[in-house]
């Protein structure tokens, strides 16, 4: 991705992530827009969106919990965000819920500084982390995107394959099963939502 090429609210997005977060996370976030762009031209869906979407899906993973938690609490105080709400709520009290609350936080950060209002972006970012069942084809992408984008510790061939071979619904469940079972590997609790969600497309054939 050419940064000089970014219009609004990218660059800005671009811009709190080089103040605010560690170059690991601003190269990942970067790696991810590039490859979510990649996808949406495949499956016909608006890039620019996509390339918001995945530069801002770790906004706020690195500043501290407590504020991330803050954030995650105003999901009810915004029309375009109070359908995370029940997310926030099933996390609260879990062991893994401070590795994801960022999602959720993130939404409403982008949200509250003027950054996204479409919440369609809104939810690809919200839920990148933990999934849900009736995933839209941008929250899809996104989380595949995060998951197998070339700079991912883990990524090779078998996941770069994926990413230009497979339909879309193929390329979510392979992803989910990549993330599962490095958790599990890593010995990581997993999200409820996320094993409900895994069962379910299994049962279905694959995907939604």
């Amino acid at each position: 991705m050419d940064c000089t090429d970014l219009g609004e609210p990218e660059s800005a997005i671009l811009g709190i992530l080089e103040r605010t977060s560690k170059p690991s996370r601003r190269f990942h976030s970067l790696s991810v827009a590039v490859t979510v762009e990649s996808l949406c031209l495949r499956f016909g869906i608006d890039p620019r969106k996509g390339r918001v979407a995945g530069l801002g899906h770790d906004i706020v993973k690195d500043r501290p919990i407590e504020e991330q938690w803050a954030l995650a609490g105003r999901t009810a105080a915004h029309s375009q965000t109070m359908s995370f709400f029940d997310l926030v709520s099933s996390l609260e009290d879990t062991e893994f819920a401070d590795k994801v609350v960022h999602g959720p936080a993130g939404a409403v950060f982008l949200f509250e500084s003027g950054l996204v209002g479409s919440e369609d972006v809104l939810r690809a970012v919200a839920y990148h982390s933990t999934a849900r069942l009736g995933m839209g084809s941008l929250e899809k992408i996104v989380f595949a995107a995060d998951k197998l984008e070339p700079g991912r510790k883990g990524a090779g061939p078998e996941e770069a394959k994926a990413l230009i071979e497979l339909g879309l619904d193929d390329l979510f469940f392979f992803a989910l099963k990549r993330s599962m079972r490095w958790l599990g590997f890593h010995g990581a609790s997993i999200a409820q939502s996320t094993i409900d969600l895994y069962n379910a497309l299994k049962s279905a054939g694959k995907g939604t």
